[in-house]
């Protein structure tokens, strides 16, 4: 994956609460992304409706988070390596 997920460290986590239409009951607050932020540095993460982005596929958010946790240990051991040398 490289370098790809570089750019997750540009999107803005947000929470939020649905508006009474689109959720019945008791509203709990969500968390998530906003699709067209998301669009602007990731557009194949984000599932569009007559051209106009509608939601985030954070399906797709798994295995680049994932790299960019694994790319952070690899840092962390040789920062560690170099300070036991």
């Amino acid at each position: 994956m490289g370098s790809v997920s570089a750019g997750l460290m540009q999107l803005r986590p947000v929470t939020f609460l649905y508006k009474p239409e689109y959720a019945a009951g008791h509203q709990s607050r969500q968390y998530g992304l906003i699709a067209e932020e998301v669009a602007k540095v990731y557009p194949e993460l984000v599932q569009y409706v007559n051209g106009k982005p509608e939601t985030v596929r954070y399906h797709l958010l798994d295995t680049m988070l994932l790299n960019e946790v694994q790319k952070q240990q690899q840092r962390i051991e040789a920062q560690a390596k170099q300070n036991r040398e």
